[in-house]
């Protein structure tokens, strides 16, 4: 019994114990764990949307680290931990941060990867790495916020304007605008009109005027609807307010900033709120008399703004603010304000309607529509080196707490900026705005169609 019981043990020690690997085996090990992910992330940048794009990104970044903890050929050859293991770890963590309908397939091949790993370098130097790995998609955090994607909450409009619109549409018009969105293809006019039958439906032309034509069709109209991105939806707010009617939004830009918040991801969601006949609601905010939904800006922001986007739906966010905020910050100057009887200067400002999360500078979705509050954000050009501290607080994730960013929730701002005029840019819409002017809030001035829930 002793002696079976010895050679079982033998038998279990032999199978667990860490093989020898030399450098060209080891390389071979490391390029067929990338074989093995690199498919994944390509499938989840493409097919993933949003999310998967993401976790594509954040599963990079967590990758990124471990390769440069673990390159070491003496730290891989003893076996201390497996870096394919830890790259299996950092991608499964990742993948899980990040979009929940990608986790089951990037857990089966991390487990894949980290099987191959026990069998090559033993069950402790596997598991620590892949702990390691998990632990580097974490810290991923700290730089690149995940962000809540679901709906802002705001309350139900009186009863007197729920179901103003049929459930086919009738009441409704809408107003296109072909030129929104990444591919301006039919494909969504189409489907509205297969999902609400009887609205009415207006093209907007080449050469119309899209106030004009919004202002035409809310005069008949029970609610108006917009097809396009931020701007074009801004527009056709400041229509609806006017004409005291619910606004049905239909995303049909690039990044559909409002529609997202309201929880209105594709047409198909915007056809189901406008049937279910659910109206709330929301905030507007002003600067210089002109309306917002979501953001205003002015000193360098603008530029930012427009950098960023062109960036942000391809890699995200956060990696294209850090990128665009290293490119404006190169060339640019402190503008110097009044603000609120302050003399100031600074090198830009963001301004919210309602309280955006997370902090700094990449501020990406909104708990409530409906809180009375300016989220102020700018960054002071007075403090010596300013630039420098910006930019090494947003490097290692403590720009809450620099000297140079301000954070302030408020209700009203006034502004007076040296010159003759300021840039300003709202929703993405830079223009010339006068050198006087007031930021205002309007508590629960618009109504929209949203989803039930």
């Amino acid at each position: 019994m002793g002696t079976m019981s010895l050679g079982l043990k033998r038998v279990v020690v032999s199978r667990w114990r860490p093989q020898k690997v030399g450098s060209q085996q080891l390389a071979s090990a490391r390029m067929s764990g990338a074989m093995l992910r690199g498919p994944a992330w390509l499938a989840m940048g493409l097919a993933g949307g949003r999310r998967g794009r993401r976790a594509a990104m954040r599963g990079a970044m967590a990758v990124g680290v471990t390769e440069v903890v673990f390159r070491s050929e003496r730290v891989a050859s003893k076996s201390v931990v497996d870096s394919e293991a830890a790259a299996a770890g950092a991608f499964v963590a990742a993948t899980a941060l990040e979009s929940l309908p990608w986790t089951a397939p990037a857990t089966v091949l991390g487990l894949a990867t980290i099987g191959a790993s026990a069998r090559r370098s033993g069950p402790a130097a596997t598991a620590t790495g892949a702990a390691l790995g998990a632990a580097a998609a974490l810290a991923t955090l700290r730089w690149w916020p995940r962000i809540d994607t679901s709906p802002a909450d705001a309350p139900p409009a009186p009863r007197r304007h729920r179901g103003a619109v049929d459930a086919d549409g009738a009441g409704l018009t809408l107003v296109a605008n072909p030129s929104a969105g990444p591919d301006g293809s039919d494909g969504p006019l189409e489907e509205i009109r297969q999902g609400l039958p009887a609205a009415r439906v207006v093209a907007l032309g080449g050469d119309d005027d899209l106030l004009e034509v919004l202002g035409e069709a809310a005069e008949s109209a029970a609610a108006l609807g917009i097809l396009g991105g931020d701007g074009s939806i801004n527009a056709a707010a400041s229509v609806a307010m006017k004409h005291e009617i619910p606004l049905a939004v239909f995303p049909g830009g690039t990044l559909n900033h409002f529609a997202r918040d309201l929880g209105l991801d594709t047409v198909a969601d915007a056809i189901a709120a406008v049937t279910d006949g659910t109206v709330i609601e929301v905030d507007t905010a002003s600067i210089a008399d002109r309306a917002f939904l979501n953001t205003a800006s002015l000193g360098s922001y603008p530029e930012l703004v427009m950098a960023r986007e062109r960036l942000e739906d391809r890699i995200g966010k956060w990696p294209a603010m850090l990128v665009a905020l290293i490119k404006v910050l190169r060339t640019a100057t402190p503008t110097r304000i009044t603000l609120n009887g302050e003399r100031r200067d600074v090198w830009m400002i963001f301004i919210g309607n309602c309280a955006y999360d997370p902090a700094g500078f990449a501020p990406a979705t909104r708990s409530r529509l409906d809180d009375r509050r300016l989220d102020v954000r700018l960054v002071d050009g007075s403090h010596p080196a300013a630039r420098g501290r910006l930019m090494m607080s947003l490097l290692t994730g403590t720009l809450a707490r620099s000297r140079v960013y301000e954070r302030r929730l408020v209700d009203h701002l006034e502004i007076c900026a040296d010159g003759s005029s300021a840039m300003l840019a709202t929703d993405g819409e830079a223009f010339d705005g006068p050198a006087e002017f007031v930021v205002a809030k309007h508590p629960r001035s618009l109504l929209v169609h949203a989803p039930t829930n």
